[in-house]
């Protein structure tokens, strides 16, 4: 025990962000999304294009788990001169911001590498992080939610809900948002959602007075 001890209290969380690291990249690679991409990319029809996001959340959740790694291996460097309980405690330190640096790097980079909305005319297949692909179409749009801005092509980010249930999250930082807001604000009429419910008609000021 006292030989593995000092092991484990410098590269427990080294280890638990390299698994992760691991799992996430056999995770996203298996994910399937490419072969659709493959034959997407193949199609010169210009109503016919891919939505993805940017690959900087690659790099910026990498950058996260490498600076986890160097906090990691300082605490556990620390940890070495002090006592048995604070050695453990390192340890479970170190394996918990590990994890959560890991869960950050996984997530962001499924959003990056995964998250895809293939249009295809009128057709819409969205592909989440995870799970299986939602398939719907412009005109089966019940509600439109735009952040920022009252159209579509200036907001920051789109909500869609079909009619069948389910919603999905465009955000302008995708490539070809501007392509996709444009059609929304051409295609998809909806009604103002915005007005309040119960709101009463102002009184007609026109009407005569019958009273004597």
């Amino acid at each position: 025990m006292d030989a593995i001890l000092p092991i484990l209290i410098r590269w427990s969380g080294v280890f638990m962000s390299v698994l992760l690291l691991l799992i996430s990249c056999i995770s996203t690679a298996t994910a399937g999304v490419t072969r659709y991409e493959k034959k997407m990319s193949k199609d010169d029809d210009p109503e016919h294009y891919i939505m993805r996001n940017a690959l900087s959340g690659v790099f910026i959740g990498f950058s996260i788990l490498l600076l986890g790694c160097v906090v990691e291996i300082f605490i556990g460097w620390l940890a070495l001169k002090g006592d048995q309980q604070r050695q453990l405690i390192t340890i479970a330190a170190e394996i918990l911001i590990g994890l959560v640096t890991g869960l950050i790097y996984f997530f962001m980079q499924r959003k990056a590498l995964c998250e895809r909305v293939f249009v295809e005319g009128d057709k819409i297949r969205y592909q989440g992080s995870f799970g299986k692909p939602e398939i719907t179409s412009f005109d089966q749009i019940r509600t439109v939610k735009k952040e920022g801005a009252d159209d579509a092509v200036h907001a920051k980010s789109l909500t869609i809900r079909p009619e069948e249930g389910g919603r999905f999250k465009v955000s302008n930082t995708m490539s070809n948002y501007i392509k996709f807001a444009e059609k929304i604000d051409r295609d998809v009429k909806l009604p103002d959602l915005t007005k309040k419910r119960g709101r009463k008609s102002a009184p007609d000021t026109d009407e005569e007075d019958t009273e004597d």
